[in-house]
């Protein structure tokens, strides 16, 4: 069993990608001299990716506790427990207790904290109804306290309460050293660097060679230290046993800072420079807190506890901040604390994020006029370039995140002008349908227009910009932009639905219908929605788009999904408003036909088919000559169908017929 990789990656650095295949090279070798070998090696999900496994590799995931485990392992803490407590005047933990709090409880080590916690004075039992920031700040203020007596135990409580703080902003520092290096440890060094450029001298200092980093976390269990021997020196890395907790620290130390700047800011007579706190940027300008979800849960609970009239003054101060923001001279900004190497761009983009976040939580939503500062281009344009620099400068996972985490709705500012609205996702975004004349700034609806490039601008500027997202959806539509059709990806029709859909859009709809798994409702309003812009005239469609997007909603019609009456109501629409500017005969008998033999099996029996087959047939009847014969000549087949069914009239035969 080999239970050292993590602190062989983490405190060494080293890479170990090839880790696995030379275990298995060793197994080989064994056993081709007799010696079988089995190896288990543990790992963490965390890490467990930094090594390649060979094929027919057996992975086995520890789960987290279930009820009836932690129900186990507390009866174990009762039964080694119980005099003890019992002799305090206290009770072991009940089940019920720790499962108010199910992501501690299903984590063995995060419920001996739970435990340890409550065996001082049954703190969780008494406590009716504890917040999970709550749980949090009561048990590491406890377990630094608890330090802080052990090393000076004649303080004052006040002196108590001091050194107690203190030691949980170390924490917090300790925190956004993972955070903003974006990784789930740090490494001695690193955080030693960090601890002395934000306290000076580090805490506990001395000249024995101990570190600052060694004295701060040596002290909390719930600390774990990796280490690693190399060239017979030792190396460490630190992380928080559950990575919840450096979540909370970094909630807790944020939440701090911006009360830092709010107090500053009601007492100072000059409120702009107030808002320009060097430290808070400073320390939220390397990474964007999205990309932690618990990070943003424990910020929504610490804004909820806001007043209505804090809750606009907290608002206020961080509009201040992010109006100001461009404005921040970030080369004076680097300071003492850099915790990694990070371009301006990429820090202004981190900070923008965290600001906009902090300013959705406090708010509890946000116009995006209503954060940004005034300027010649609207809201939304103004929007779009910010999201645009967040995805030039940010990680994929902090960009991914960020379009994950926001509700967006499109809006209009007091002005009238396009904006934004911005809230928390309960899970994850949900994307409405586009608003085509929000989009193109239509303060009128109900009415067909023509936007967007020429197709082979789309292209050049796309190829230009190498997005991956822009690139695969203009290649996939390729085909249609190379087509006669290429007009109708930028022609939308408010005339014919409120939605305003674009005629490429309502094609590619009705062709997709034998896939979709659609009620007859909106089988028919697809289905009408594309052919009453088959047989709409739009400015900049020749007689050949008009044709070829006719021809194509026909041929969807016959589908064996489509009703026979939908079919029927649509072939109407099609020739009542089509007969006099196009000769659209052998089209209709094609689509006549085909849905007849693509329901062959039940037309003797559905009247509608009959209907379809006469209405067909007066077509026949009312047509020039010429162009008759030309249908039949087309669709021998299609009309073989047709007339077959106009003679057969369901269950009640007749003289007619």
């Amino acid at each position: 069993m080999l239970d050292g990789f993590d602190e062989l990656l983490q405190a060494t650095g080293t890479n170990q990608s090839d880790y696995m295949y030379r275990l298995a090279e060793f197994q080989q070798r064994e056993l081709s001299l007799g010696r079988a070998v089995a190896f288990i090696v543990t790992t963490r999900i965390s890490v467990a990716h930094r090594a390649a496994n060979p094929p027919d590799t057996l992975l086995l995931l520890l789960e987290p506790f279930d009820r009836a485990r932690i129900g186990a392992w507390l009866e174990t803490w009762e039964r080694v427990n119980k005099t003890r407590l019992r002799a305090r005047g206290l009770r072991p933990l009940p089940v019920g207790v720790a499962l108010r709090f199910p992501d501690l409880a299903a984590q063995p080590l995060l419920l001996l904290l739970l435990a340890l916690y409550d065996a001082d004075e049954n703190a969780l039992q008494h406590a009716s109804s504890l917040s999970q920031i709550d749980v949090y700040e009561r048990m590491v203020t406890s377990f630094a306290r608890r330090q802080v007596r052990k090393a000076a135990p004649n303080l004052t409580e006040q002196q108590c309460n001091v050194e107690v703080e203190k030691e949980l902003r170390r924490l917090c520092v300790v925190a956004f050293a993972m955070t903003n290096r974006s990784a789930q440890w740090v490494t001695e060094a690193e955080l030693d660097r960090d601890l002395v450029a934000i306290f000076g001298e580090g805490p506990g200092t001395s000249g024995d060679g101990i570190t600052a980093a060694a004295l701060l976390l040596g002290r909390f269990f719930f600390v774990h230290s990796a280490q690693a021997l190399r060239g017979g020196k030792t190396l460490q890395t630190y992380e928080f046993l559950h990575a919840t907790f450096g979540e909370y620290f970094v909630a807790r130390y944020t939440w701090q800072l911006l009360a830092d700047v709010v107090a500053r800011t009601s007492v100072t007579t000059s409120p702009g420079w107030a808002s320009d706190d060097g430290f808070f940027s400073r320390v939220l300008s390397f990474a964007a807190l999205v990309v932690r979800a618990p990070t943003i849960r424990f910020l929504v609970e610490m804004g909820a506890r806001l007043s209505a009239d804090e809750r606009a003054v907290w608002t206020g101060v961080l509009i201040g901040l992010y109006r100001r923001s461009g404005h921040v001279a970030w080369v004076a900004q680097a300071g003492d604390y850099r915790p990694v190497a990070q371009t301006m761009p990429a820090r202004y983009a981190a900070y923008t994020a965290n600001l906009v976040l902090l300013a959705v939580v406090v708010a509890g939503g946000i116009q995006f006029s209503e954060l940004s500062e005034p300027a010649r281009a609207t809201p939304a344009r103004r929007w779009h370039d910010l999201t645009l620099l967040w995805h030039s400068q940010l990680t994929d996972e902090g960009w991914g995140r960020i379009a994950e985490v926001f509700e967006l709705e499109q809006c209009r500012d007091v002005n009238g002008e396009r904006d934004v609205r911005l809230t928390l996702a309960e899970r994850s975004a949900r994307v409405p349908p586009l608003d085509v004349h929000w989009l193109f700034n239509h303060q009128e609806r109900g009415f067909d227009f023509h936007e967007g490039l020429l197709p082979e601008v789309h292209r050049q500027r796309a190829f230009f910009q190498g997005g991956v997202n822009d690139n695969l959806l203009l290649y996939a539509a390729q085909p249609l932009m190379d087509s006669p059709l290429s007009p109708a990806i930028g022609t939308f029709c408010g005339s014919i639905a409120p939605h305003a859909p674009s005629a490429a859009r309502a094609l590619l709809r009705i062709w997709l219908l034998p896939i979709l798994d659609l009620g007859i409702a909106d089988l028919r309003e697809a289905c009408l929605e594309a052919v009453r812009i088959a047989v709409t005239d739009f400015a900049g469609w020749n007689e050949a788009t008009s044709q070829a997007y006719t021809d194509l909603c026909l041929r969807a019609l016959a589908d064996r999904v489509m009703p026979m009456s939908v079919i029927l109501e649509a072939c109407r629409i099609v020739v009542d408003q089509t007969a006099a500017r196009r000769p659209l005969l052998p089209l209709i008998l094609r689509t006549c036909g085909d849905a007849i033999m693509s329901h062959r099996t039940t037309f003797n029996r559905d009247e509608i088919c009959y209907e379809l087959a006469r209405f067909a047939v007066g077509l026949l009847e009312g047509a020039e000559p010429d162009e008759s014969r030309k249908a039949t000549d087309m669709f021998p087949h299609q009309l073989r169908a047709v007339l077959e069914a106009a003679v057969r009239v369901p269950d009640v035969p007749t003289e007619e017929t």
